[in-house]
């Protein structure tokens, strides 16, 4: 049974790496495979009790993560930005971070959110920065880029698609409820009185979370014990939960220590670290889950993946506080802005993409009114790694879909049905 396992999945990588274009031997795949079983097999003899999962799921986590390295090492192209590469791409990826480096991105990011909302347009203008020529270059990266990944075959969002795992009918879902689902997220965001004139202004990302009254949690210890009162997996588990601070907010399984490591983004408030505590405690528990079952969770790809911990962390935060609940919308309607606006900037890079930036936050949240707004070039994943959070934001439509199939129209969050 595990030699088919690894079979499928040594298969599975020839043809990933087949439609990449990507030249490769299955029997190498194989021999990859067979020193990574057995690797896999001499550390679990090793690992602490209790075991988060089988002998079998373990080794066909490990040879599907060095076969995924294995993958992603093949696509990695170093540029030197000294000497590029002719390719017209890599000229435009040179000409863009010689003017703006993405070194930049996240000192400025920082002082801007630092600096009091009425004067961050002023921060901002003293940078001096080459805004108008920053933004014609970046235009022509992301025309450049879009020929490079397209390569005269299938639409580019098949890409994406195929990366997270995300069912076409799922996308085709978004696209045609987007505006439906985008007016039920503003119905749900809480009534936290009378908003400043800077709320949905272009240099600040409208938060809800903060501006509720009162917080329910003190502490991330406090988060993990509410958790593991209420799910036995996470209170079985516990000990190998591990909890650190960090540029950025995400889970790992470490499989040499068969432990979760969750990192919290130190950059933000308290209050954003606890809800980014209990969306990465959604993924701990989905892992764990998959594992009781005999599944690998890498093989199910981060979409399915994300549905399941946007479903705990919604069901979570009702159980917290409403306000909690409805005010974590905002941050929905943050991700669908992003993937809207990727969208059509791929559809066509040659638009004004600072009136496209503008008019997208106006979609998602209609008390907007932002003329133009050029601050995408401060989010350096729309930069760097395009459509990186697709599958967030069509797993969170995907949930509120169904759950606008259950909520009555005077939207009552009680009757949210959220249970996975």
């Amino acid at each position: 049974m595990l030699q088919e396992k690894i079979e499928k999945i040594c298969q599975e990588y020839y043809q990933k790496c087949s439609k990449e274009g990507l030249k490769v031997n299955l029997g190498r795949l194989r021999a990859l495979a067979t020193i990574s079983a057995k690797k896999a097999k001499e550390n679990y003899l090793k690992i602490n009790a209790p075991k988060t999962c089988s002998e079998e799921v373990y080794i066909s986590c490990w040879v599907r993560e060095a076969l995924d390295r294995n993958f992603v090492l093949k696509t990695l192209i170093k540029v030197d930005f000294k000497n590029p590469p002719p390719d017209p791409y890599y000229q435009a990826l040179t000409d863009y971070f010689s003017l703006f480096p993405t070194e930049f991105i996240r000192p400025i990011n920082k002082e801007i959110n630092n600096t009091e909302p009425s004067k961050r347009l002023q921060k901002w203008e003293s940078y001096s920065l080459a805004t108008k020529e920053i933004e014609k270059r970046f235009a022509k990266l992301i025309a450049q880029r879009k020929k490079y990944l397209l390569k005269g075959k299938q639409p580019l969002i098949e890409i994406f698609l195929r990366k997270f795992k995300i069912p076409r009918a799922d996308y085709e879902r978004f696209i045609e409820n987007k505006e439906e689902i985008i007016n039920f997220c503003n119905q749900i965001l809480p009534n936290v009185g009378e908003l400043p004139d800077w709320f949905y202004s272009e240099l600040n990302l409208p938060c809800f979370v903060c501006k509720i009254q009162n917080f329910p949690l003190r502490s991330l210890d406090e988060v993990i014990n509410f958790v593991s009162d209420k799910y036995l997996l996470v209170k079985k588990f516990r000990a190998k939960i591990k909890v650190i601070m960090a540029d950025n907010t995400y889970m790992i399984y470490d499989k040499k220590s068969d432990c979760f490591l969750i990192k919290i983004n130190e950059n933000v408030n308290f209050r954003h670290r606890a809800i980014g505590l209990i969306h990465e405690l959604g993924h701990v528990i989905n892992f764990l889950k998959d594992f009781q079952k005999g599944i690998d969770p890498l093989e199910r790809g981060k979409y399915i993946e994300e549905k399941e911990a946007f479903k705990f962390e919604l069901q979570v935060l009702g159980e917290l506080s409403e306000d909690l609940l409805k005010a974590i919308f905002a941050d929905v309607l943050l991700t669908f802005r992003r993937e809207i606006f990727e969208i059509d900037l791929y559809d066509n890079p040659h638009q004004d993409i600072g009136k496209l930036y503008a008019h997208t936050f106006n979609r998602c949240f209609p008390e907007a009114n932002q003329k133009r707004n050029p601050f995408y070039i401060l989010d350096e994943s729309i930069v760097t790694n395009p459509f990186s959070s697709l599958h967030h934001a069509i797993a969170y439509a995907e949930v509120i879909w169904n759950l606008m199939q259950d909520v009555p129209a005077k939207r009552d969050l009680a009757k949210l049905k959220l249970s996975s």
